[in-house]
């Protein structure tokens, strides 16, 4: 295929492309199929960072195990695991909600 005049194509179809408009312009809605979730891509990227914290704290429980670490630092590992799962809850869950996902 030879490259023609122009910026070089950025999203496969339409519907990729707008997928990508929903998402740029902050919307939360499930797309037709119900399937698909649109998220501004700054929603993505906070989930990805307190994944990231969740996983932090998942590593540093397994090594005070391993460690056979004291109450005291149990104790400590275990309030930053909490906190940090405490923190996600409200990514999957409606202000309201109190019952668990699909």
């Amino acid at each position: 295929m030879v490259a023609g005049p122009g910026r070089p194509r950025e999203f496969c179809g339409q519907p990729c492309r707008q997928r990508d408009y929903e998402a740029r312009r902050g919307g939360r809605r499930l797309v037709e199929d119900g399937n698909v979730l649109v998220l501004p891509r700054q929603s993505v990227r906070d989930l990805q960072d307190r994944l990231w914290i969740v996983e932090a704290a998942v590593t540093d429980a397994r090594i005070a195990l391993d460690e056979r670490a004291s109450a005291t630092a149990a104790r400590r590992v275990l309030d930053e695991l909490l906190q940090a799962v405490e923190d996600l809850v409200p990514l999957w869950r409606a202000p309201d909600d109190h019952s668990p996902p699909n």
